[in-house]
């Protein structure tokens, strides 16, 4: 156990230390990136400001964060659209002094951190984390891209002190600047080979080590010394001794401009979002790495705390690090204490570690960040044109050139119009017709004669039916009207269209403009003198309509119920009305079918005697739920209703039998009790047969029990054979 506990101590303590040089040089890199140009003389303080960011953040993230490997850096992302609010605020004060100017800078950034962490805290309070998830995929990789861009231009300058403009570009080909540049592009590139090659959690401090190292070596060798590169350019010092983070005081606040503040506020909501996107991705990939669910409310209410924390000093925002938990994750070092650790080094770092970081190299600095701006294009360029589909990749491109010729805030509008654009595009291709259907292949539950049935089927193209699914938007309803439209011409005079039913049942609502096309829809049928029956409408979708001016009921060609399978029963009515079938009548009986068919004079007069006539007044229970299954009845006249009773004392219809049709057979034949209670519709005349009849028949007349037995079989299969013909057209 001792054993143990001392190699994961040993673990905690190599993951610490690691990690902690590791975000002192993100810390470096981030605020190199941030004071980088006219303002590139006070990056001192925008380590300080970066390195006091990241020790605060990483205390109140590794007591609090559910995954206890967290460590919270300061993301290169948001320092490159940073280093537009700092730019911006500068250009707002041209005829400022310094000290005014970078009062106002420093206070902007602790503005930025601050927002930062209200927005993070707010959503993490409200429990809305996860609707930053419900940003598109392609607008995610636009923005993506376009800091990527920014990462990019923005490590070139840190490289060369030179700003990456098409101005400037001639600088950049004088031969101190060239080499620098391919310095560290070579050193950018050689990370990135092996990040993509290598999968080992040491590759990326390793690398910042060998650059580092290599650096002094080649510098030494070619007879250069410190001084010489100081003096070019090669390093981020000379810095002052002593501290290089100092709060502000009230009187350097008095001295701010607010006014260029409020100018780089565009530039700050564009950090906003860059900063959400970054969270979503971050906090994403560790709970892959980690193979379990993070609260995501909670990661960012407590990160939206840590960032509060970090403004009151002035610091730089900063959330979880991707590569940092994966190292810990490696080495099993899972322990709240790396990420003290890692605070304590950027603490120790921030007050004694000026000369020492006066020595780090540009190339090795500036290449680091120009990996992780050309990781993001290759991702977003190369790599996601073969994953996404072409309208989503010139999503990413139209959002990254926008970026990169006009500004990020406009790249931020057009990737927001754009995905509006691609989610109406879309969408509108969403079929809301979960199944088309007709009276030729689905039919209410009420069986009919046989030449009922037959006459429906034959008719059943004049009843179109659409189940519809979902939210119905103006996009949709379109292409819904549009689908009727061609249904009326394609049909021919012989399957001349008479109604069409919509079930709403499973349509969660509908937009206003939406309405405009019931309304199109309702001027169509009464041009073609076609009824248009809605069933199961939801009362808000109801007050659209009437808000809309749409009348129904009112005896014109609109109606609205609340019952699919009755209101298909009366469109079914309808039809054999105008066929002159009227429902609940038919002189083609099941018992003269099944003479007709089956028996001649002399053998059907022996099988009435088996027979027993009853009549009935409506309301009157046949057979009862729970009863013995003893005989069987044929419908000679009337009408009969199969009901479920529930245990709370509700009924639901299964099915019901008009004139000509059999019931009760099913538990006959199977000897069960009865399932469902039959109850008269309306005054009734049956024929019944018992179980006891039919085996009195077997024995004396066993020919005709023979072809009776027959009869419904056939009955039973063609039953069968119309409920699997609806099931198929359900399921297509």
């Amino acid at each position: 156990m001792k054993k143990l506990l001392g190699s994961k101590a040993a673990a905690v303590a190599a993951s610490g230390l690691i990690s902690g040089m590791l975000i002192v040089v993100f810390s470096i890199s981030s605020a190199a990136l941030v004071f980088s140009g006219g303002i590139a003389g006070h990056i001192n303080q925008g380590i300080g400001i970066a390195l006091f960011g990241a020790a605060v953040t990483n205390i109140i993230i590794a007591l609090t964060s559910s995954y206890q490997g967290s460590v919270s850096s300061p993301q290169s992302a948001n320092a490159a659209i940073l280093a537009l609010v700092t730019a911006g605020v500068a250009a707002a004060m041209p005829g400022a002094g310094h000290g005014q100017v970078m009062v106002t800078i420093m206070l902007a950034i602790a503005l930025a951190t601050f927002l930062n962490g209200a927005l993070f805290l707010g959503l993490g309070a409200l429990k809305l984390a996860n609707f930053v998830r419900f940003i598109p995929y392609p607008v995610i990789g636009g923005f993506s891209a376009g800091a990527g861009w920014l990462m990019t231009k923005g490590a070139v300058g840190v490289i060369c002190s030179v700003p990456f403009t098409m101005a400037d570009l001639p600088l950049l080909a004088q031969p101190g600047a060239a080499m620098k540049l391919f310095s560290g592009v070579f050193f950018a590139f050689l990370i990135l080979f092996f990040m993509r090659r290598v999968n080992h959690f040491l590759v990326l401090p390793l690398m910042l080590l060998w650059g580092m190292v290599f650096f002094y070596v080649a510098m030494f060798a070619i007879g250069g010394s410190v001084e010489s590169a100081k003096a070019n350019g090669w390093l981020l010092g000379p810095f002052p001794a002593g501290s290089l983070w100092e709060p502000m005081s009230l009187d350097d606040l008095a001295g701010a401009d607010f006014l260029a503040i409020a100018y780089s506020l565009p530039h700050v909501g564009s950090l906003l979002i860059i900063s959400l996107i970054s969270f979503l991705l971050n906090a994403s990939s560790v709970e892959v790495l980690i193979k379990r669910d993070l609260d995501l409310n909670d990661e960012l209410k407590y990160a939206g705390i840590a960032n509060l924390a970090a403004s009151a000093g002035g610091g730089m925002a900063g959330f979880h690090s991707l590569s940092v938990a994966a190292l810990n994750n490696r080495m099993n070092a899972e322990s709240r204490a790396v990420g003290l650790i890692v605070a304590a080094i950027c603490l120790v770092a921030m007050f004694l570690g000026a000369s020492a970081l006066s020595y780090m190299p540009k190339p090795v600095i500036g290449g680091f960040l120009l990996y992780g701006g050309v990781d993001f294009l290759i991702t977003w360029i190369v790599l996601a044109r073969s994953k996404l589909p072409k309208a989503d990749y010139l999503v990413v491109m139209l959002i990254l050139v926008v970026i990169a010729s006009i500004g990020f805030i406009e790249g931020i509008i057009a990737g927001i119009l754009s995905g509006i654009i691609l989610f109406v595009e879309k969408y509108s291709q969403v079929n809301v017709v979960k199944n088309e259907l007709t009276g030729e292949n689905f039919h209410s539950n009420v069986e009919r004669s046989f030449r009922m049935t037959e006459a429906l089927k034959k008719n059943g193209a004049r009843l179109y039916i659409l189940k519809l699914q979902g939210f119905i938007f103006f996009g949709t309803a379109n292409n819904l009207l549009s689908r009727v439209r061609d249904k009326i011409e394609k049909a021919g005079p012989a399957a001349q269209l008479g109604y069409v039913l919509f079930d709403f049942r499973l349509v969660h609502g509908l937009d206003s403009s939406a309405t405009m096309s019931f309304t199109r829809l309702n001027q169509l049928a009464e041009s073609k003198t076609i009824r248009i029956v809605m069933v199961s409408v939801a009362q808000n979708i109801l007050r659209q309509f009437d808000q809309a001016g749409i009348t129904y009921n009112d005896g014109g060609t609109f109606y609205v119920y609340s019952d699919l399978d009755r209101d298909l029963e009366w469109c079914e009515n309808q039809v054999l009305s105008e066929m002159k079938q009227v429902a609940g009548h038919d002189d083609d009986s099941m018992l003269q079918r099944m003479r007709r068919e089956m028996f001649g004079d002399d053998d059907w007069k022996i099988f009435e005697k088996y027979l027993e006539k009853v009549s009935v007044e409506g309301g009157h229970k046949l057979i009862r739920q729970g009863d013995p299954s003893d005989s069987l009845y044929f419908v000679e006249a009337g009408e009969v209703t199969i009901l479920l009773e529930l245990s709370d004392g509700k009924t639901i219809r299964i099915r019901t039998m008009g004139a000509g049709t059999v019931v009760g057979e099913v538990g006959m034949y199977m000897k069960n009790k009865r399932t469902a209670t039959i109850i008269a519709e309306t005054k009734s005349v049956l024929c019944r047969i018992t179980s006891e009849s039919i085996e009195r028949m077997t024995k004396e007349h066993s020919a005709i029990a023979m072809r009776f037995h027959n009869f419904m079989a056939r009955t039973l299969a063609e039953r069968l054979s119309d409920t699997n013909k609806m099931f198929t057209a359900l399921l297509d």
